[in-house]
């Protein structure tokens, strides 16, 4: 089996690479967001806000979950936010700590605790992280 751990699985392009993923027979998707949109049989949701960091560092176990018959296991970190556009300065720093959080801070603790997970496995173990405008 296939596993792929998909940031922001309930819209936009994670919600597309999710249901592509699953047209393929092998696979199992885990989509981590604040919404479930998807229904298929071999997917599975992790309701998490990543604006939460302290509630992702208490369910970062939920997400990452043994997977003793895995062919390999792909970790998507595709969940971003752009934030308030303007110039620094005139910015309030409550935009600073959410932007950051969900597009930087949490995605480095799910590689963190990704490669701390899975290190011992010997299948492909991949990490894809897609930048957009939010980076």
């Amino acid at each position: 089996m296939h596993y792929y751990i998909i940031t922001g699985a309930s819209r936009g392009l994670g919600k597309a690479l999710a249901e592509e993923i699953l047209r393929q027979p092998d696979t199992m998707v885990l989509g981590v967001s604040r919404h479930a949109t998807i229904e298929h049989a071999r997917y599975q949701h992790q309701p998490l806000d990543l604006s939460d960091i302290v509630a992702v560092e208490a369910n970062l176990h939920k997400v990452f979950a043994p997977q003793p018959d895995a062919s390999s296991i792909t970790l998507v970190n595709n969940a971003a936010v752009l934030g308030q556009i303007g110039y620094v300065g005139e910015l309030p720093n409550e935009h600073f700590t959410f932007a950051f959080d969900v597009s930087l801070v949490a995605p480095a603790m799910l590689m963190n605790t990704f490669l701390s997970k899975y290190a011992g496995m010997t299948c492909p173990r991949t990490i894809l992280n897609i930048s957009s405008g939010a980076a």
